[in-house]
């Protein structure tokens, strides 16, 4: 019989974790929202945003019971799979999806894509003269 005491274990690693070398090689759970997919045909980046920053995961198609195409940009996410160290990556690593759990969709597509969205400048996929827009750096 399992006692309830108010507390909760946590199954998905801290940010601190994952940018540490206690979790290099060994499995981890990242939650978040998919913030771009770049897909590669049997390899795709899906870099998922967290509320400290960006990470990058790797999807490959026979490692995962789900397909690539079922992922859209906005969704919520849960994660699971190796950590390993990349260069190449932001923050120089990366995790290995062994298993992916949709948490919530959402319910319309985005009107415009988040990755066009870098701190507060926004980059738009058409020339906009900055004199037109309502809103304005201060």
């Amino acid at each position: 019989m399992e006692f309830l005491d108010g507390s909760w274990k946590k199954e998905v690693s801290s940010w601190d974790a994952l940018m540490g070398e206690e979790l290099l090689n060994q499995e981890a759970i990242l939650e978040g929202a998919i913030h771009s997919i770049r897909n590669m045909g049997d390899v795709a980046f899906v870099i998922i945003r967290r509320r400290e920053g960006l990470f990058q995961t790797v999807f490959v198609n026979e490692d995962v019971d789900f397909s690539i195409h079922d992922l859209k940009e906005g969704m919520t996410v849960r994660v699971k799979g190796v950590v390993n160290k990349e260069e190449r990556a932001p923050h120089g690593r990366e995790l290995h999806i062994r298993e992916i759990q949709v948490l919530s969709s959402p319910a319309e597509p985005l009107p415009l894509a988040i990755e066009y969205f870098s701190g507060s400048q926004i980059k738009l996929p058409f020339p906009f003269p900055p004199q037109y827009s309502g809103a304005r750096k201060i």
